[in-house]
């Protein structure tokens, strides 16, 4: 283990994939309905998985929403301030390797980021 550097893990966004389904989407895959009735059960479970996968692809395409690693949801306690305190004593701590631990401006924020972590 090397004293002084830290390995920094990618901040990686997250992508979901989604339908957006709303009525008039729903009505216009219900005109597909009326092609369902097959006498044979294969058939007819093929016919329908088709048509309901058809009907999906038509009327609502996948879209793919890309979000930013910084607007992730993390927990509900976790705040804006908590965050941004982290992020500073994250900085800080990789910057004080080395130091004396009693650094006035590394103290400080510990200081910070406890209350800000107690106060929510």
């Amino acid at each position: 283990m090397l004293l002084g550097k830290l390995a920094q893990t990618k901040r990686i966004p997250k992508v979901i994939t989604f339908r957006p389904i709303d009525e008039t989407k729903i009505q216009n895959m219900a005109n597909y309905w009326a092609s369902l009735h097959v006498e044979n059960v294969d058939d007819a479970n093929d016919s329908f998985t088709n048509t309901i996968n058809y009907a999906l692809d038509r009327f609502s395409p996948n879209k793919t929403l890309r979000i930013p690693y910084r607007n992730i949801i993390r927990e509900h306690w976790m705040t804006l301030a908590l965050l941004k305190s982290s992020m500073t004593r994250e900085k800080m701590f990789r910057k004080s390797l080395g130091k004396p631990k009693n650094h006035k401006a590394y103290s400080l924020n510990i200081e910070i980021y406890i209350t800000n972590l107690k106060a929510s």
